[in-house]
């Protein structure tokens, strides 16, 4: 919300103030997270022999800003496609979630925190035939602002003369 004042500057010249709350850039930074999950194939499907196809992308749910940290929370969302050792159905489908919370250590003040996320790397190998081991390495992205209140002219005119 913007604060105006008017003001007489000498030789019947006035000049009106404008006082704004703007965002300031505090901190950006870049990082990686590493996650690895076993996850549990239901027994509903059939044992996995071999993984074929991955794919991952991650859904940012809760992004906090502390004094001195800054806290992620979401999921990552994975599809696996697979060749089961069941011979009458051989190519089967699986898809899962992995939940994380990250901590990450900013020195900056941060009163908002803006975050992308991204999957930069994923890697899943079947174990035991009914267990996957899911490993992901996140690209983390994050910008810090911070609002201060700036002044600036917005108009300067006399009241001498009629516009």
């Amino acid at each position: 919300m913007a604060v105006t004042e008017s003001s007489v500057t000498g030789k019947n010249i006035e000049k009106l103030v404008v006082r704004e709350k703007l965002p300031r850039l505090a901190a950006c930074g870049n990082t990686k997270l590493y996650i690895t999950d076993e996850v549990e194939l239901p027994q509903s499907l059939p044992v996995c022999s071999e993984v074929l196809l991955s794919r991952a992308y991650v859904v940012l749910g809760k992004t906090h800003a502390e004094e001195g940290k800054l806290i992620l929370e979401g999921d990552i969302r994975f599809f696996i496609l697979y060749r089961a050792a069941d011979k009458n159905a051989p190519l089967r489908f699986f898809s899962g979630t992995m939940p994380f919370g990250e901590i990450i250590q900013e020195d900056a003040a941060c009163e908002e925190l803006f975050a992308r996320l991204q999957v930069e790397r994923l890697g899943v190998s079947c174990e035991n035939g009914n267990t996957f081991i899911v490993s992901a390495v996140l690209g983390v992205h994050y910008i810090c602002t911070e609002w201060h209140e700036a002044s600036f002219v917005s108009d300067v005119y006399s009241p001498l003369f009629d516009c």
